[in-house]
């Protein structure tokens, strides 16, 4: 019974549910109806009255209102009904008051026009742009601002093809700030003393793609000194020594003695601190060196002299940055006629990559050699800095001075193609001294007149872990588009001559691309090794070099572009720190049935290397009588020596007492477990101190077979070595 009468109601409430929609129905098609034979706006208004139960005649004004209210929705639903005219009326009656009181489902339903749509339209009236004072005078100030963080010493480029950042509609390469904000806005002042800009306004200005300072962080400290001393800084910090984790802000806050004043008083006899350093790991049975963030412990005596004597090179070391920077944008701005400037650097190698490509194909990919160029010249009329870029691509995988010569060739007809008249070029590179600073490249300074039918050279490095610049950003574009290119399956590049047609085909595109085979290159080899080039004592320290005479170069540990020093295109080194070197040698070839194939050169007479300091009226004073230091090491004797914090061993060549400096030729390692080597088929020859030396070992011990002939080290030279390091 229960049961039948749960069924019943149920039944009940269903039926009276289909009855209360269908006399809805009804009376909305009642209604309808009834709007639709009342045309006019004030009959309608007395509808609505009278289903009001008010009499429109005791209610004049509100029929008023009823009345205009009607008339305007007419008149709306009459031109929303025209597509051409709909959106500028929807703008304008779709405002914040129809939003806050709900009025849209209302408002849809009177003038025929879905909710949604009504709902997507954000203002109510057409965006009138906004009049900014001095519009004029503000856009020359951002552009001031952009130049200013676009400097190389103010923001660094990253060269991955993935480092891009979406400015607008169109892609461009990350660059990050050297600096924090506030830093580079004081800087900015410093430089521009009769500008007045807020730091707001200067955060503002930066564009999307210029991205933060981040200090410690691998990616943005591109420098092993700057990253170590970062690492160091945040012990500092940890310790509450000092309040900043930038390196830099801390050497302009603090001073050395105040630094080691705060260590002495710490309470903790044992410190902890991070470094990057080369250790050994062993990877497919073979034992390799890698880069590896090591934890040190110390005790507060010792970490109170390494912070001293990291503090004392890292000051340096910002100073040769610094300097460097400031010297080449003194060059740009004042940059005189029929002078040009080439900044290049390699690029990493580009990856032929394929839309499908089966598995084998994904672990054996050919590469491609680029080496982007970016050229600055002025014209004729103009006083403003032009930009001109290249790529240039090879099929030859040395990354070495050889492969910069033949480019070189190649780009001095381009030069004279954009920039008639030129007379004098300025390269502008990092500091490797396997592919810029080396012999032959110095050797090819002084040819470069010869060579190139009176166009004179100068060559200027930036300093170590900071050549960081335009280039990267060039030959990461070219990647990102090539890889781009290939997704979209517009192309398919398997081969650098591939690459190559690619890049010539885009005529869109403000890179110049350039392709060099590997017999250019080839060729370029066999003419360097005719030069007969000798090594320059100090070569890891300089970052200028200027022609003197045929075989005579002036070199310095940073750049001069001074008036005194270079004034009409023609360099005249005449501020302290110049030094002379002359660049004559004779060269050893091995007697025949010698087994080894190393090449020994015989070096300089120390009077045919004396330095000369040249001043202002051009003539040079002899140098203050010399110290001369004791030989620990005997010529043609073998020697360990530390080069970037790994030992190498290396046959003594020459040695200078006056600067005691040995000159090594070192050897190349074939095999680190089992202590093998070979001597390089083109001489790895350096100057490096005595205090670079570890000690002397006995001459490796030739194995295996020609052509290529090994040494191998005897096991006590190599305990010997380790122990001491």
């Amino acid at each position: 019974m229960t049961q039948k009468i749960q069924e019943l109601k149920r039944r009940n409430w269903t039926i009276t549910k289909r009855l209360q929609r269908r006399m809805a129905r009804e009376n909305k098609d009642n209604k309808n109806n009834l709007e639709k034979t009342i045309t006019s706006p004030m009959r309608k208004a007395n509808q609505d009255l009278r289903e009001a139960n008010l009499s429109p005649t005791k209610y004049p004004d509100l029929q008023k209102k009823l009345t205009y209210h009607n008339c305007l929705i007419s008149e709306i639903k009459e031109s929303v009904s025209h597509e051409k005219n709909k959106f500028p009326v929807l703008q304008v009656i779709t405002g914040k008051a129809i939003r806050d009181h709900k009025c849209i489902r209302r408002l849809s339903y009177d003038i025929k026009v879905n909710r949604k749509q009504l709902m997507k339209i954000k203002s109510k009236r057409e965006k009138e742009k906004k009049k900014t004072r001095m519009k004029a005078a503000r856009e020359d100030l951002r552009s001031k601002v952009l130049v200013f963080l676009e400097r190389d010493d103010n923001s660094t480029c990253l060269p991955g093809k993935r480092d891009n950042k979406k400015d607008g509609k169109e892609k461009k390469q990350k660059r990050v700030l050297n600096d924090y904000l506030d830093n580079l806005h004081q800087k900015f002042l410093s430089e521009n003393v009769l500008t007045k800009l807020s730091v707001s306004v200067f955060r503002r200005f930066r564009p999307a793609n210029y991205v933060l300072a981040s200090f410690g962080n691998r990616r943005t400290c591109l420098c092993q000194r700057h990253q170590n001393m970062a690492l160091k800084v945040r012990t500092l910090k940890a310790l509450n020594i000092t309040t900043t984790s930038n390196p830099d802000q801390l050497i302009r806050q603090m001073t050395d003695e105040e630094v080691l004043a705060k260590i002495t008083e710490l309470e903790d006899e044992k410190i902890k601190y991070s470094e990057w350093k080369r250790v050994d790991v062993e990877e497919k049975g073979m034992m390799k060196k890698r880069m590896n963030v090591v934890q040190c412990e110390a005790n507060k005596q010792e970490f109170g002299t390494l912070i001293r004597t990291s503090l004392n090179e890292f000051r340096a070391h910002v100073y040769r940055v610094q300097t460097q920077y400031e010297q080449i944008r003194t060059l740009k701005e004042n940059l005189p006629k029929y002078n040009v400037i080439c900044q290049m650097d390699f690029a990493e190698n580009y990856s032929c990559v394929h839309a499908d490509e089966v598995q084998s194909a994904y672990f054996d990919k050919a590469s491609v050699t680029l080496h982007p160029v970016v050229l600055y010249y002025k014209v004729d009329g103009d006083i403003n800095l032009h930009h001109k870029s290249f790529v240039f691509v090879s099929d030859e995988p040395g990354h070495n001075s050889s492969t910069v010569y033949a480019f070189i060739k190649d780009l001095i007809p381009k030069i004279l193609q954009i920039a008639p008249g030129t007379k004098a070029v300025h390269y502008i590179t990092d500091s490797p001294t396997s592919q810029y600073r080396n012999k032959y490249i110095f050797h090819l300074v002084t040819l470069h007149g010869m060579l190139f039918d009176g166009i004179t050279a100068s060559w200027h490095y930036f300093e170590a872990g900071h050549g960081k610049g335009p280039c990267d950003g060039v030959g990461g574009t070219a990647k990102r588009l090539a890889d781009m290119a290939v997704r979209q399956q517009k192309v398919v590049i398997q081969t650098p001559v591939d690459f190559f047609n690619w890049g010539k085909s885009q005529e869109t595109s403000n890179i110049t691309y350039i392709f060099v085979p590997k017999s250019k290159c080839q060729s370029a080899n066999n003419e360097m090794k005719e030069w007969n080039a000798v090594a320059v004592k100090g070569t890891m320290e300089l970052h200028a070099v200027v022609p003197i005479t045929r075989n005579v170069i002036s070199i310095r540990n940073t750049s001069c572009f001074c008036l005194l020093c270079f004034s009409g295109g023609r360099f005249h080194p005449a501020c302290d720190g110049w030094r002379s070197v002359s660049l004559e040698g004779k060269q050893k070839r091995n007697a025949p049935g010698t087994e080894t194939n190393e090449i020994e050169l015989q070096a300089n007479d120390p009077q045919e290397e004396e330095v000369e300091r040249h001043v202002e009226g051009g003539e040079s004073l002899l140098a203050q009588p010399p110290i001369v230091f004791e030989q620990s090491y005997q010529k043609d004797t073998f020697v360990a020596s530390v080069y970037d914090n790994v030992w190498y061993i290396c046959k003594v060549l020459d040695f200078d007492n006056n600067d005691n400096e040995y000159q090594l030729a070192f050897m190349t390692k074939s095999n680190p477990v089992s202590h093998t080597m070979k001597w390089p088929t083109r001489p790895e020859e350096l100057w490096v101190t005595e205090t670079d030396i570890v000690c002397q070992v006995n001459n490796p011990a030739p194995v295996g077979r020609k052509p290529v002939r090994m040494y191998k080290l005897l096991p006590d030279d190599v305990n010997k070595i380790e122990s001491l390091l």
